[in-house]
């Protein structure tokens, strides 16, 4: 018997090979639960799909829109969350998204140089 490296849920393991059984099936049956619904996912009529990622999508959108006015945690999560998801579906969605990480990449820039400027001005008094 030889092993052959596998991948299932993102986690590597080691798999056996047996010679004597054939695995040409291997390859269509699904590891799990989530590979199964990705299987029903890509199949399923691409007008449902949209309906379905417009409705969750949305609706984590506009949670998070009034999360802003109304008080509760969660705010800029819900949103990500949400254009995440419509990410999937829709371009505008998907560069919507790339251009808060990218705000966020420059925030975080901004916000690690901050703490030596800090220093910098206690210093000088």
């Amino acid at each position: 018997m030889s092993s052959a490296p596998s991948f299932a849920h993102g986690r590597r393991y080691r798999r056996t090979v047996r010679p004597d059984v054939d695995h040409a099936d291997d390859a269509s049956e699904p590891d799990g639960p989530l590979a199964r619904f990705a299987q029903v996912w890509r199949r399923a009529p691409a007008g449902l799909r949209k309906t379905i990622i417009s409705v969750i999508g949305g609706s984590l959108v506009l949670l998070g829109l009034a999360l802003i006015v109304l008080p509760g945690p969660f705010t800029i999560p819900l949103l990500i969350a949400g254009f995440a998801i419509l990410g999937t579906e829709f371009a505008w969605a998907a560069s919507a998204l790339a251009k808060v990480r990218r705000g966020l990449d420059r925030g975080v820039r901004i916000g690690k140089a901050i703490p030596g400027q800090v220093a910098k001005v206690v210093r000088r008094r």
